[in-house]
């Protein structure tokens, strides 16, 4: 039988221990959040039982490729996951489905099942809450220290444009963050003058 809380501490200690500390946004807060913001949204969209499980599992995962490398991490997410869930008493079948959960996270990924759908959500549980320019602007100095740097108004565009494409899948997450994202946007079209 899964045992998620001994996974999570292991997982959670090794992000503690060893993650990078340029990661001021990707870190060991951010993974509990989307971890709360998944338990959150599953509970209102009807998930419970092992298919919360799984799903936490995914959210506990889903940026532990943070400590091979920046960037296009989730393929080593899912091949960590890969190769420690079976010692927490995960079954195959559910390894699979974690490994489909930190892939679901991946920037351009269409999300097909319900699952996938709310991990997608909660990784952006904060575009739609009143903690929005904190995390981006951790975000941007996280870039900043991978030498990514942008003038405020290059950032400010990018930000812009990231949110206008960004939609949420499930119908809570639209209830509950649909409306503070879009004031979001307006506010940074003001900001830039647009």
């Amino acid at each position: 039988m899964a045992d998620y809380s001994t996974a999570e501490q292991y997982v959670l200690g090794i992000l503690q221990r060893d993650l990078s500390q340029k990661l001021l946004y990707h870190n060991v807060s951010h993974t509990v959040d989307v971890i709360t913001a998944a338990e959150h949204l599953a509970q209102k969209e009807g998930i419970d039982g092992n298919l919360l499980l799984l799903l936490k599992t995914g959210a506990l995962y889903h940026d532990i490729g943070f400590l091979k490398q920046y960037g296009i991490n989730e393929p080593i997410g899912a091949k960590i996951a890969f190769a420690t869930l079976p010692r927490f008493g995960y079954a195959r079948q559910e390894v699979h489905i974690v490994e489909k959960l930190v892939l679901a996270t991946q920037p351009h990924h269409i999300p097909k099942t319900k699952l996938e759908k709310i991990i997608r959500d909660a990784d952006h549980d904060n575009l739609g809450r009143e903690d929005f320019y904190i995390k981006t602007e951790l975000l941007r100095q996280e870039l900043a220290a991978h030498s990514v740097s942008n003038t405020p108004r290059e950032w400010f565009t990018g930000v812009l444009s990231f949110l206008k494409r960004h939609q949420y899948w499930t119908q809570t997450a639209v209830e509950l963050r649909q409306g503070r994202k879009e004031q979001h946007i307006k506010e940074i079209e003001d900001l830039l003058g647009q």
